[in-house]
């Protein structure tokens, strides 16, 4: 038989540590049934120097591909039992998931044995997670903060501590996905939650005075009902973690709005919604993310026409013209509230001079009746768009309208 550490004493795996075998035979010592270190079946891979399976610092374990099945198998039964070792080389700031499949979780059910799986760094025996029964329908996600080689320990399940040890068949295997990834303007990123607690990551960059707009599709706010898992979105600056927006459960009627007063980075987190932090699973399926711009202020000419939208919460669109000292302007607006019947959005409307000199502020109707007012001097004239309220407790508004300008008291 192959050297290993064999254990004495009743094992019960729901109390046990397993993060260093040499902890668990000293939590065994008087016990009466064994437990055997072994990975006999996987080759020799060489004598093992102590209990975890190291020999002059070296892990001596069979060690897990990313993304491709190890099946083991257990054969030791009865009061004997095992403890099957892989390894797995980690790099910091990935997120890496482990996954069995047993007799108690399968797909096929092909595998025979029911197991429970522990983790553990190998660099200092912190235990990653201990004695887990359940991994195919969730994995087990853990985000190394250092490079180090994490060690995956494999034994029977058994419920009662006077039980026999279970013998049979069951595979392992490991996957990763990026801690952080990069979006790309207007497309659509399309991701999953599958494990408790997970939260993916993504960035983009962003310019002073642009402004930016954060959409989700998720199975709660949803266009075609394609996506599965019903999850909150934050949002925060690289550069100093200030919140732009925390844990917003809706993102697809209305995206989250912001405009950056600096160039930075943005760091966008998706993680799924619980109702209930206390009694409500967390939930795992597919959502999908983008982000979208639009300029900040857009130059509008003379007897046209500018067509437009409102689409978020608080969204204010700016308009700039210039105009010449003495000349009579006139502005106009068609909106649901006052127009040709064709806009959705009721809006209001304001103008000032580049100085910050109020022209009108906030004016709701501008089809029949337009908005005049005779410069002083040359300058430049901005007008700002937003949706009306008629209280403040009222929703923001969504929808189209138009905007133009002229210099004769004739609607175009």
């Amino acid at each position: 038989m192959k050297k290993g550490l064999i254990l004495t004493g009743l094992y019960s795996p729901q109390y046990c540590p397993q993060h260093a075998l040499a902890f668990v035979a000293a939590v065994l010592c008087l016990c009466t049934a064994c437990i055997i270190n072994s990975n006999s079946d996987e080759g020799d891979h060489g004598e093992q120097g102590t209990e975890q399976g190291i020999d002059n610092n070296t892990v001596k374990l069979p060690e897990l591909v990313e993304g491709v099945w190890k099946d083991g198998k257990l054969t030791k039964g009865g009061e004997v039992g095992e403890i099957k070792e892989y390894q797995i080389s980690v790099t910091a700031g990935t997120m890496y998931f482990i996954w069995w499949d047993d007799s108690d979780n399968t797909n096929d059910r092909s595998k025979t044995c029911n197991v429970v799986v522990s983790a553990r760094y190998y660099s200092d025996g912190t235990s990653i997670f201990t004695s887990v029964d359940t991994g195919w329908q969730r994995p087990q996600l853990f985000i190394p903060t250092s490079n180090d080689t994490v060690i995956v320990s494999v034994w029977g399940y058994r419920q009662y501590s006077h039980s026999s040890w279970p013998t049979g068949t069951y595979a392992v295997r490991y996957t990763t996905h990026s801690r952080r990834t990069a979006l790309s303007e207007d497309a659509w990123e399309d991701d999953r939650l599958i494990a408790d607690k997970q939260v993916n990551e993504y960035s983009f960059a962003v310019t002073s005075g642009t402004t930016y707009f954060i959409w989700w599709d998720d199975s709660d706010n949803t266009n075609n009902l394609s996506k599965t898992c019903n999850v909150v979105v934050s949002a925060r600056y690289y550069s100093d973690g200030i919140a732009i927006f925390t844990d917003v459960n809706t993102g697809w009627q209305k995206p989250q709005l912001f405009t950056p007063t600096s160039n930075d980075t943005v760091i966008v987190s998706v993680q799924g919604y619980r109702q209930n932090s206390y009694s409500s699973s967390w939930p795992t399926g597919s959502y999908a993310v983008r982000y979208t711009t639009r300029q900040n202020r857009i130059v509008i000419s003379a007897n046209n026409w500018m067509n437009d939208s409102i689409i978020a919460d608080s969204q204010v669109n700016e308009y700039s013209f210039a105009v010449q000292s003495g000349s009579t302007y006139y502005l106009w607006w068609n909106d649901s509230g006052q127009g040709d019947t064709l806009k959705t959005c009721n809006v209001v409307v304001s103008a000032r001079y580049s100085n910050g000199t109020v022209i009108f502020t906030n004016v709701d109707s501008g089809w029949t009746t337009p908005r005049s007012f005779t410069p002083a001097s040359s300058d430049t004239v901005i007008v700002s768009v937003q949706g009306y309220r008629r209280y403040n407790s009222d929703p923001w508004p969504t929808g189209t309208y138009a905007v133009v300008y002229t210099t004769t008291n004739n609607k175009p």
